[in-house]
């Protein structure tokens, strides 16, 4: 069948098991984000979150090693396997899978799924903290990110998951990240930020009592625009002589290039082909939880000047929680971008809310410490 045939309908659901008797929750409304759908679609400025042009270092993989220990375990054997398959590829430095050793006493693992176009380098800041607090980080690289450019100086997008083949290739990808996670003893918590939020939503649909906790930063659990761009996006990626146009704007080519000399890792020229996998990807996962919501514990972070990714797409999922789960939906302050987390995105920008949103990640990871809307609790300051 071809892409535009599968992308009309909605993208097949999973078939999730059904889940236990709801809880209550608190959940903060977001405003409400307007924008112009066609020029959402034909610019491409919905998924530019992941715009960035790939630096000039490269490195050949050779996912990095464990630190030696007495004996290896089940969980650390089945990491060492999974980070093995990026040996032998030419990935731009900071893009090999990370595994940091907690660092006190260990209080169980976390994993941290990055972003589109993104590479493990967005959790350069965050995983050093969460080891410190106890846990053994794992940060995988996602399917087809990271590659070097090619001899032509052009990007390397062979392997970025299309709308053809995106059900195997993050489906497989989610399910052997839960084998992993299941062989570790303690607690399991699972971190994304964008792409990797709607991943993480996809792990905890396939595996509803794995994880203690869910972490979601930014998810990409509708695109902005709503289910008129996603289905134009499906549609679009899928017909032959539109799905390989270069979806990059003038205005995007230089704030990639910044991004480039601020040493920011990972990829810019995405085609419409792979934004038809990300909006297959929302729908799969809206049909999973629409069925059956989750239970898991959760917190959620928007983002106040949300460029990329449906706030109100965030806000009714959260509100579904509510009947199912323990959720806590906080919007963060206007000034605060999609891209919240290192500063290779946010070059000669004041991050004046970094320092407080890893404090309270950290808290919620290890101790299921929520923020809702207590700007005080939550140690996030009014923007300068």
């Amino acid at each position: 069948m071809s892409d535009a045939a599968q992308a009309s309908p909605p993208g097949n659901s999973l078939a999730f098991p059904r889940l236990q008797k709801p809880h209550s929750i608190r959940v903060r409304r977001i405003n409400r984000v307007r924008h112009s759908v066609v020029a959402a679609v034909l610019t491409g400025s919905w998924l530019a979150a992941g715009c960035a042009t790939a630096p000039p270092a490269i490195a050949t993989a050779q996912a990095p090693a464990l630190a030696s220990a007495p004996r290896q375990t089940e969980f650390e054997s089945l990491w060492q396997a999974y980070a093995a398959t990026s040996d032998g590829i030419r990935l731009q430095a900071d893009c090999t899978p990370q595994f940091h050793r907690a660092q006190a006493s260990r209080r169980g693992a976390v994993l941290l799924l990055h972003g589109f176009g993104g590479c493990p380098q967005q959790f350069n800041a965050l995983a050093p903290l969460l080891a410190a607090a106890g846990f053994d980080v794992l940060v995988p690289r996602l399917p087809g990110h990271g590659h070097a450019l090619l001899a032509d100086g052009s990007e390397d997008l062979t392997a970025v998951p299309t709308g053809r083949d995106w059900e195997p290739r993050y489906g497989d990808f989610v399910r052997s990240m839960n084998d992993i996670m299941a062989a570790s003893p303690g607690l399991r918590v699972l971190v994304g930020f964008s792409l990797g939020g709607a991943l993480a939503v996809n792990a905890a649909l396939r595996a509803p009592e794995l994880y203690d906790r869910l972490l979601l930063l930014a998810p990409l659990l509708g695109i902005r625009g709503g289910p008129t761009v996603e289905w134009l996006a499906g549609t679009l990626g899928g017909v032959p002589g539109l799905r390989n146009i270069i979806v990059k704007p003038a205005g995007m080519r230089q704030e990639c290039a910044g991004w480039r000399a601020n040493g920011r890792a990972g990829f810019c020229d995405y085609q419409l082909r792979h934004a038809a996998a990300l909006a297959r990807l929302v729908r799969q996962n809206l049909a999973g939880y629409s069925a059956t919501p989750l239970t898991v514990p959760m917190q959620i972070f928007a983002t106040g000047d949300e460029r990329y990714v449906s706030n109100d797409r965030i806000t009714a999922f959260a509100r579904q929680q509510s009947l199912s789960g323990q959720a806590a939906l906080q919007a963060m302050p206007a000034g605060v971008p999609h891209e919240m987390l290192t500063p290779y995105e946010n070059g000669g920008r004041e991050m004046f809310w970094l320092d407080a949103l890893l404090q309270a990640s950290v808290r919620y990871v290890a101790d299921g410490d929520v923020c809702d809307g207590d700007w005080d609790h939550c140690l996030l300051p009014a923007a300068p």
